[in-house]
């Protein structure tokens, strides 16, 4: 067998990383991608931030076994939580491989794989407790090199916070070479291995909050501090590349060395579109009154946006103007009592936010802005790699949460994602208080179809959503399907949307500029240059082929044969 070297990049961008090459900022990376094979990673366009990784470690198609991502809705309570990572076997599990599998997002320990494995050291929004086998080889590291310093502390949305920017790419940075340390040490504790992989989250967590500043289309790339965001952004990546050095010199010339990526980045067109101003405009729709108030002076007229000030939150900007709801009937439109209510509320808003430097400065509290790992120890486990996850986490921290109450007299509603927007129809004989009935289910998704169509970017009129699918059709009621009855893909990143019937919706101040392309790829450099893939891999194939390299005889004359893709996602309609 052979030894391959794994590295993942989670959602790099190729173009960004090719500039940048050509500038002669990446030299490590330059000679894979120079003189290695390349081949495209493909996946399915909808659910492209919550299935790409479940499908490259488990090695099925998007949606295989049921498994649609990681938010579970229960149509019996209108409840949504968390459900963490698909507990499947990962390709690499089984047979004679001796693997070092190290933080791969969405990844479970399976008592059938030859080896280590360490999950969530580091990996964004890991899916799985900090664990690992043999136990106690992730204490091992975090007493050597501490844990990931930005480990659950990535994901604030802080693009206007230079405060926040600074911490975030310094964090990036030591994360980088921390984990490259972690598995230089793996790979010295075992030195047999055959597959070693390991996933940098860096590009991942820092596209979210840097990325209006390398898109030139992103409304924010006119933000004053849009340069310095593209500068972290580099430099990240320039952190990457030294990591990377550091692996490939360690596993030695004979090893052959694989860099993919499964999925990369461009600018943010679902966040607040799926989580706040498209549930706001169903719900206007269906009950004729604004949850969210548009702001008092609206930005846009002026050419700006919507931006919080000093150490405040995007939240709280976006709480401000929410309005106050008593009544248990939606229909019911906000009264006297409410506003009264909402006036107090917002007053106490305004003075937390005025009170809130002075407790920094005393020491009370840790501001938001300062990224501070929040590592829990590892988890134990029985010996056959299952551990108690508990219970799901209810997801109540995303805007979806601020209509929940509301769903049960929708005819359909928004659901919480972390990607595009996904609507689910309130479908009788299948959600517990349903109003839609089966046979009006197409109807109502040729009703939301024309909601979404008539939404306009109140900035230059242009349509805010590019493709639409449904990916029940065919069975709606059926239990192997996604969550959503519909998933519409944003055209560009917004922050309002006009509308005939409500107007304008908006705008909101922008949360992440940065989610995730369905563009990846795949360099595989052995020490002779002999290695051939083929030119388009889907994501599902990927990991297959990485363990195809790893068993093969010969490193110096090998080829990977190419296999038909699957989903099971429709096309765009």
């Amino acid at each position: 067998m052979s030894q391959v070297l794994c590295i993942g990049l989670d959602a790099a961008d190729l173009d960004l990383i090719e500039r940048l090459v050509g500038e002669g900022r990446l030299p490590h990376l330059a000679r894979i991608l120079g003189h290695g094979a390349r081949a495209r990673v493909t996946q399915a366009w909808a659910y492209r931030a919550e299935l790409p990784w479940t499908a490259f470690v488990t090695a099925a198609p998007s949606g295989g076994d049921g498994y649609w991502g990681t938010m579970r809705f229960d149509p019996a309570t209108y409840a949504t939580t968390e459900q963490g990572a698909h507990a499947a076997e990962p390709f690499y599990a089984g047979g004679d491989l001796d693997v070092i599998a190290f933080d791969v997002p969405h990844s479970t320990l399976s008592s059938t794989v030859t080896g280590i494995q360490v999950t969530a050291w580091g990996a964004h929004s890991p899916q799985y407790p900090r664990a690992a086998m043999p136990r106690g080889a992730l204490a091992e590291l975090d007493a050597a090199l501490g844990p990931h310093p930005a480990f659950d502390a990535d994901s604030q949305p802080g693009w206007w916070s230079d405060p926040y920017l600074c911490s975030l790419t310094a964090a990036m940075l030591e994360g980088a070479r921390r984990r490259a340390e972690g598995m230089v040490r793996l790979m010295r504790s075992r030195p047999g291995w055959q597959l070693a992989i390991t996933v940098f989250s860096e590009p991942h967590s820092a596209g979210h909050h840097l990325w209006h500043g390398i898109d030139p289309e992103h409304p924010l790339h006119r933000h004053p501090g849009a340069p310095a965001a593209a500068a972290r952004l580099e430099a990240i990546y320039q952190g990457l590349d030294e990591a990377i050095g550091t692996l490939v010199d360690e596993a030695g010339p004979q090893a052959t060395v694989a860099v993919f990526a499964v999925h990369g980045s461009q600018s943010n067109q679902g966040d607040l579109l799926g989580l706040n101003l498209v549930p706001e405009l169903l719900h206007r729709l269906e009950f004729g009154w604004a949850r969210q108030r548009n702001p008092r002076h609206d930005p846009i007229e002026t050419g700006g946006w919507a931006e919080p000030q000093g150490a405040q939150q995007a939240f709280d900007l976006i709480g401000r103007g929410l309005v106050g709801h008593r009544h248990p009937d939606p229909h019911q439109a906000p009264d006297v009592v409410d506003r009264a209510t909402d006036v107090a509320r917002r007053a106490a808003k305004v003075a937390g936010g005025l009170l809130g430097p002075l407790r920094d400065r005393g020491g009370e509290v840790t501001p938001w802005y300062r990224i501070e790992a929040v590592a829990p120890a590892e988890a134990a486990h029985d010996g056959d790699g299952a551990i108690d996850v508990g219970e799901g986490r209810a997801i109540d921290y995303l805007g979806t949460s601020l209509y929940q109450r509301y769903w049960p007299y929708q005819r359909s509603f928004a659901l919480p994602t972390f990607s595009d927007l996904h609507l689910r129809v309130n479908l009788e004989g299948r959600e517990a208080h349903g109003i839609v009935p089966l046979d009006g289910y197409g109807v109502e998704l040729d009703r939301l179809e024309d909601v979404l169509r008539q939404c306009r970017d109140p900035r230059n009129g242009l349509p805010v959503f590019a493709d639409i699918v449904r990916p029940r059709a065919d069975d709606p009621l059926g239990t192997d399907g996604p969550p959503a009855d519909l998933v519409a893909l944003g055209a560009r990143a917004v922050d309002a949307l006009e509308h005939p019937v409500v107007g304008r919706v908006g705008p909101l101040p922008f949360l992440r500029t940065g989610e995730h392309s369905p563009r990846g790829f795949l360099a595989v450099l052995d020490p002779a240059s002999a290695t051939t893939v083929p030119a388009e891999v889907e994501v599902s194939e990927l990991g297959p082929l990485l363990r195809a390299l790893a068993e093969r005889g010969d490193a110096r004359a090998a080829s990977v044969p190419n296999v038909a893709s699957a989903t099971v996602v429709p096309e765009p309609v």
